[in-house]
């Protein structure tokens, strides 16, 4: 975790986070500012949290609590099986969830696993707080969802995701309480 103060000697808190960005892409960045107009710019580098000046031990210790918990989700394991072979992915790993017939499909960066678990047995293996249902054969994961709009996700890795209507208030939800970091 990086914790950057916005305004700083030499290079701002922005650039720092930004070639953080470059070489790490799951690190969790942490502003510190008493200027609020920052704010745009803060998130556009995926910020975990921002924090204004000054700050105090109780803020700091909802933030260090905040980065455990969060840590501590993503780090999870789904575990399968496909014919004689044993799976385990690390929750993080995983884009999205699509069920075809008895199939289910996970689908990751670079793979596309198969497992023949019901939507149902899937579910009792996931985070709640971290996956959400945008459709009565997908599952995904609230990491990789980019942005939620017009009724489609937007995906880390470019893909688009139709969302039905009687999922989309739950998805935002479930989104922004992700993002914000209200697991």
């Amino acid at each position: 975790m990086y914790i950057l103060d916005i305004e700083m000697p030499g290079m701002d808190g922005i650039a720092v986070a930004q070639e953080i960005r470059k070489r790490n892409s799951k690190a969790l960045i942490v502003f510190l500012t008493s200027y609020t107009k920052y704010m745009p710019d803060v998130f556009a580098v995926v910020t975990f949290d921002f924090i204004k000046k000054p700050i105090t031990i109780d803020r700091l210790r909802i933030l260090l609590e905040k980065a455990e918990n969060y840590l501590g989700m993503t780090n999870q394991n789904f575990s399968f099986g496909y014919g004689k072979s044993r799976y385990s992915l690390r929750f993080d790993e995983i884009l999205y969830f699509e069920k075809k017939g008895r199939q289910a499909l996970i689908h990751t960066a670079d793979t596309i696993y198969k497992t023949n678990m019901t939507t149902k047995e899937i579910w009792e293996c996931l985070d709640e707080r971290m996956f959400a249902a945008i459709h009565g054969s997908f599952i995904v994961n609230l990491k990789h969802v980019k942005t939620v709009s017009g009724g489609v996700a937007h995906m880390s890795n470019g893909q688009e995701l139709a969302v039905t209507r009687g999922c989309r208030k739950s998805l935002a939800e479930k989104h922004m309480a992700f993002v914000q970091g209200g697991m």
